[in-house]
C-alpha cells in the first residue's frame, strides 16, 4: 500500500473517551448530626485521586453528560447516558465501564477520509462540523471491525476554544479535596476521608497529597484480541491509518511455563501514536493467560491498558503509591536476568532503556503480571 502524504497522516492522540454507567455519585458524610453532601464524579475522580488528573471541562444535555480531565498532554473524557441509548446500553452490558473511543488529530480530515474510504474503511458517521462562539472543528468516526473501540478523527485548526465545542469550563477537582479536608479536623473524621479515597493513613496527609503528579503524555496503548485475530487487526491499522509495524515478538520470546503471548507494535511516522496489539497463546487447557483473563473480563477485544510517559518514574510511582495506587511486583528473577544481560552488553544502561519497548522490559512485565495472577488465584481455570 502506498503511504499517505504527510498531511493525511494521524498526528497525535487528542483524547480517550470512556463509557461509564455512573458518572455522578452522591456521597453523604454524617458526623455529630451534621450532613455534608458532595457530588463525587465517581469514574473520573479515581484518576484524579490516584493519578493526579484534574477535571476541567463538562458537556451536558438532556441525554448525555461528559466530563473531561487532564494531566500533561493526556485528556480522558467520561461519558454517561441519562436516557436510553441502544449503543451505550449494549457497550455497558457487554464490556462494563471501559474505553469506547480513542480520538486522533489529523491535519486534513477531508483528505484523510478520502484515503480511508478508498482503503476500505467504514465511517460510523459522515464528516460533520461542530461549532460554538470560539470556532468550529471537523469530526468523523471510524468503525473498527475487530472490536467495539471506535476512532474519532478531529481537525481542530479553525477552533480557538480551550478544548472542544459545546464543552464548558468545569471547576478544579482539588477544590473538593480542600473542602473535605477542612471538614476532617479530628482524626476520626480524617479516617472517613482516608477511607473514601483509599489513601494511606498519615498525619501529614494533605501536605503530601498536595504534591502534584506530573504525567507527560500517553506513551502507548495496548489492545487485546482473541487468539489468531491480532494479525487482521494489524492489517486494519496499517491499511486504514497507515501505521507501520516497528516491533513484534511471538510466543517463543514472551512466555512462561504456563502461558505465552504474541505482540506487535504499530506507530505513525513521528511515533506520537503507538499501538500495541496482543493475543494469547495457550499452552495448557487449565491455564488462563493474562491476555485471556482480560478478554474474559472485557467480554471480547478492547483496550487492555494505557501507558503513561513520565519524567521521573521513581518519584511519580512513590507519589502514586501514597495516593493508593497498587503496582505489580517485579519478580526477583528479572534482576538476576538483568545482571547477566548487562554483564555481556557494551550498551550503556541509559541507551538501553530509552527505547521503552524491548524484549527484556516487556518479558519482565509479562512475568510480573503472571505472578499477580497466581496471587489472585486467576491463573488456573477451574475445570
Amino acid at each position: 500500500m502506498q503511504s499517505l502524504a504527510p498531511s493525511k497522516r494521524l498526528l497525535t492522540i487528542h483524547h480517550i473517551e470512556f463509557y461509564v454507567s455512573n458518572a455522578l455519585q452522591k456521597i453523604s458524610i454524617k458526623k455529630n448530626h451534621c450532613n455534608i453532601y458532595f457530588n463525587i464524579i465517581k469514574a473520573s475522580y479515581w484518576y484524579c485521586m490516584n493519578f493526579g488528573f484534574r477535571r476541567f471541562a463538562i458537556k451536558e444535555n438532556e441525554q448525555w453528560r461528559s466530563i473531561a480531565i487532564r494531566n500533561g498532554n493526556i485528556v480522558f473524557i467520561f461519558t454517561t447516558c441519562k436516557e436510553y441509548d441502544e449503543d451505550f446500553v449494549k457497550h455497558i452490558a457487554t464490556h462494563g465501564d471501559s474505553i469506547k473511543n480513542i480520538a486522533f488529530v489529523v491535519d486534513d480530515i477531508n483528505a484523510t477520509v478520502e484515503q480511508i474510504v478508498g482503503a476500505g474503511g467504514f465511517l460510523e458517521k459522515p464528516v460533520e462540523i461542530i461549532s460554538d462562539e470560539y470556532g468550529s472543528i471537523k469530526v468523523t468516526m471510524i468503525d473498527s471491525p475487530e472490536c467495539d473501540v471506535s476512532h474519532s478523527l478531529l481537525d481542530p485548526k479553525t477552533y480557538n476554544g480551550f478544548f472542544l465545542p459545546k464543552f464548558e469550563s468545569f471547576g478544579d477537582s482539588s477544590e473538593l479535596l480542600e473542602t473535605l479536608y477542612d471538614y476532617c479536623k479530628d482524626f476520626q473524621k480524617k479516617l472517613c476521608f482516608i477511607t473514601i479515597f483509599n489513601l494511606k493513613c498519615s498525619e501529614n496527609l494533605m501536605p503530601n497529597f498536595r504534591q502534584e503528579i506530573s504525567i507527560t503524555s500517553i506513551d502507548h496503548f495496548v489492545m487485546g484480541f482473541p487468539m489468531n485475530s491480532s494479525h487482521s487487526a494489524s492489517a486494519f491499522y496499517h491499511r486504514i491509518f497507515d501505521l507501520q509495524e516497528i516491533w513484534s515478538a511471538d510466543g517463543s520470546i514472551f512466555n512462561s511455563n504456563s502461558s505465552a503471548m504474541k505482540i506487535s507494535l504499530l506507530a505513525n511516522n513521528t511515533k506520537t501514536i503507538q499501538i500495541g496489539l496482543v493475543e494469547p497463546i495457550p499452552k495448557t487447557l487449565r491455564v488462563r493467560s493474562q491476555i485471556q483473563e482480560f478478554l474474559d473480563y472485557n467480554s471480547g477485544a478492547g483496550v487492555q491498558h494505557v501507558a503513561f510517559l513520565v519524567e521521573d518514574i521513581t518519584e511519580t510511582a512513590e507519589r502514586m503509591k501514597y495516593r493508593g495506587v497498587k503496582f505489580v511486583d517485579i519478580p526477583y528473577e528479572y534482576y538476576e536476568d538483568l545482571q547477566e544481560r548487562l554483564a555481556n552488553s557494551s550498551v550503556k544502561i541509559t541507551e538501553s532503556f530509552e527505547k521503552g519497548f524491548g524484549d527484556g522490559n516487556v518479558k519482565a512485565l509479562y512475568s510480573a503480571v503472571e505472578k499477580s495472577q497466581e496471587k489472585r488465584g486467576t491463573l488456573i481455570k477451574e475445570l
